[in-house]
């Protein structure tokens, strides 16, 4: 398991942090006499215009760096971790939880489920404050930890309680009052699991969170369940689905009267289980929700268009496919007929159907390279090329949910394998550079 310690990971040549003598692998344990829990920490004090540093070498000798600087003047140095101290561990046994329902076996870190403020703060991350204390709350509205990710799932305590599977819980309204009152900005999801958080127990939650000046947005996102699902839950069925578009629409059009803002979106994947079309740009405002998977399908549809202009008629012909969810394929479809209106050009999505956490889970994120390797062994056509977008792989590396590398899907499918970033420009320049080794 990794090591949570304030590990310098890389030294920028020729920054301060260089002048003075750190070095990766090195620990920076204090500044100004102040231990460092997390990068938060590090950034504020930092800041100052004089630093003592106290620094413990790979050794574990430690010796002090006294640095005079101008005012949030960067060091220059990065970390392996955000946080020093440990990672908040959640403590909810949530009905819906994913890592719950992770297949046995696989490596450690997929079964950490985090609820730390910090990782909120940072990246986005989604916390539902139960884990928080009073010295967290204390800190959050000090430090102005802002803007804050918060699944709310329900304002009815009750409800709430049995969702997240605890006894006992901090009061949801009462903390996120708190919150806002000292300033915090938040954005709220709702995890909907049909029978538990839908119907009235949905439109007081959306009613009782737009009340609250601190929230910014709040995204409805349907329950993902695996092979190794509670069997007490179910997805949404496709009036279900469309149900909640309607509901979302009847919101959107009073909040945006009231608020100036839509306030409340339908993740993509509501729209795709309800057959509909996603709205239109202009609908998810600044896309506020887009790492929640709300407007993700626009945008990259938006993307796309914007450039393809850059695109022109293959000179041979060129066969592409494109490696995806179920889901994916159809987001996928009007950029797909749009690729094909070029000469010589032939491409083709590539569903690959998710044996590892089941047929239920249809998005491409969750895909591995065990299945992406027996899709390629069905769908394999001489001098074809296939794209595989690098949502599917882990930070930094090259490796799938399950440990196989590209390399090796490459390998052992005998395929032109290419990782490409996951947007629409990212595709067209994918496409436009093998239209150029066709030349």
């Amino acid at each position: 398991m990794k090591k949570y310690e304030p590990i310098i990971e890389y030294v920028c040549p020729g920054g301060l942090g260089a002048q003075k003598g750190l070095k990766a692998g090195e620990k920076l344990l204090e500044i100004n006499d102040t231990v460092l829990r997390d990068i938060i920490d590090y950034q504020y004090l930092s800041a100052n215009e004089k630093l003592k540093l106290t620094v413990a070498g790979k050794d574990g000798g430690e010796r002090t760096l006294s640095i005079v600087k101008d005012e949030d003047e960067d060091l220059g140095i990065g970390f392996q971790s955000a946080v020093f101290d440990g990672i908040r561990k959640c403590q909810n046994r949530c009905i819906f939880c994913f890592v719950d329902q992770m297949i046995k076996g696989q490596r450690e870190t997929l079964y950490l489920k985090d609820d730390d403020y910090r990782l909120s703060f940072l990246y986005g991350n989604y916390i539902t404050l139960t884990n928080l204390n009073e010295a967290d709350f204390d800190r959050i509205k000090s430090q102005k930890l802002s803007p804050l990710y918060i699944s709310v799932h329900c304002l009815d305590e009750a409800m709430r309680r049995t969702i997240l599977g605890r006894k006992e819980a901090r009061n949801i309204v009462d903390s996120l009052r708190e919150l806002s009152d000292a300033g915090i900005e938040m954005h709220g999801q709702i995890v909907l699991a049909p029978g538990y958080n839908d119907g009235k127990y949905l439109t007081e939650t959306v009613e009782g969170i737009a009340a609250i000046p601190g929230f910014r947005s709040l995204a409805l996102v349907p329950v993902g369940l695996t092979k190794c699902k509670n069997p007490a839950l179910r997805l949404f069925t496709k009036e279900e689905a469309k149900g909640l578009i309607a509901l979302t629409e009847t919101y959107q059009k009073r909040f945006f009267k009231e608020k100036d803002t839509r306030f409340l979106f339908a993740a993509d994947e509501i729209y795709l289980l309800a057959e509909e079309t996603v709205p239109a740009a202009a609908d998810y405002e600044d896309y506020p929700q887009i790492e929640n998977g709300v407007g993700l399908i626009r945008q990259f549809q938006e993307d796309y268009f914007l450039v393809k202009e850059d695109l022109s008629d293959f000179t041979q012909e060129t066969k592409i496919f494109l490696i995806t969810g179920f889901h994916g394929a159809k987001a996928l479809s009007p950029v797909i007929a749009d690729l094909n209106e070029q000469k010589n050009l032939h491409v083709k999505a590539l569903a690959v159907e998710n044996r590892f956490f089941g047929s239920t889970v249809t998005v491409t994120g969750l895909l591995t390279g065990h299945d992406i390797i027996a899709a390629l062994a069905q769908n394999k056509e001489e001098g074809a090329f296939y794209l595989l977008p690098d949502v599917l792989l882990k930070h930094h590396t090259d490796l799938l949910l399950d440990g196989v590398s590209v390399a090796e899907i490459a390998g052992q499918s005998g395929c032109d394998v290419r990782v490409t970033e996951t947007s629409g420009m990212a595709l067209v320049d994918a496409v436009a550079a093998i239209r150029e080794e066709r030349i």
